[in-house]
């Protein structure tokens, strides 16, 4: 995701990536709207805590390593490919590697850590803002509270992309539950009558609605 801006074509200014272990069940057009400068990127929070004080500290940070309460989970990025370019975004990455490289910082979740790294220094500059819950809705959103899931976010009621539904959650049978569900409801719109516009006028739901994408209990 982070050589996207660099391997697009310039005229390519905006992008959004998304993670291979999603399912996509309402409409995308917010996150593609254009980011106001000096946006580089947008991102969920990270819901789980994975990222705190300890954390920083016991992978060789010297002060904060995550973005905002819970650091960035980068399942979901909305970019400005222009602005990444132009500040220089990749080469503060390399920095970052090549410290990961020499042993002095270690790294556990790969390019999100880099991601959250760089954030959390430019947060003075404004290159991040925070995507809704519904754009990157996790497991986790759905269990009670912990000391690990502090509920940065609620579940919401349309959400536009599950996250996690196919091989990251073994442990989670209600998550692939929903992942079959909502295929089976791909293969049913696929079924409709469509005009030669794309256009049909018998959608009768939404894709979340039509698999009951809220109901992560095993059955």
């Amino acid at each position: 995701d982070l050589f996207l801006p660099h391997v697009l074509p310039p005229n390519v200014t905006d992008v959004v990536y998304i993670d291979s272990d999603t399912r996509i069940v309402g409409s995308m057009t917010t996150l593609f709207e254009p980011l106001p400068a000096p946006l580089v990127w947008a991102m969920g929070d990270d819901l789980i805590s994975s990222y705190n004080p300890r954390f920083c500290l016991s992978n060789g940070y010297k002060g904060k390593c995550y973005y905002g309460f819970a650091g960035l989970n980068s399942g979901v990025i909305a970019f400005n490919t222009q602005r990444f370019r132009d500040y220089g975004v990749l080469k503060e990455s390399v920095c970052w590697l090549e410290k990961v490289e020499a042993g002095e910082i270690l790294h556990k979740f790969g390019d999100q850590d880099v991601i959250n790294y760089i954030a959390e220094n430019h947060k003075a500059d404004g290159w991040t803002t925070i995507l809704p819950c519904s754009t990157n809705v996790r497991p986790w959103m759905d269990e009670m509270i912990t000391h690990l899931n502090p509920r940065v976010c609620d579940l919401p009621s349309k959400p536009i992309i599950l996250h996690g539904v196919v091989h990251s959650f073994e442990d989670k049978p209600g998550w692939h539950a929903v992942s079959g569900r909502v295929d089976e409801a791909v293969e049913q719109v696929r079924e409709l009558p469509w005009d030669v516009a794309g256009n049909s006028t018998v959608i009768p739901m939404t894709l979340c609605e039509l698999s009951d994408c809220l109901n992560f209990k095993e059955v």
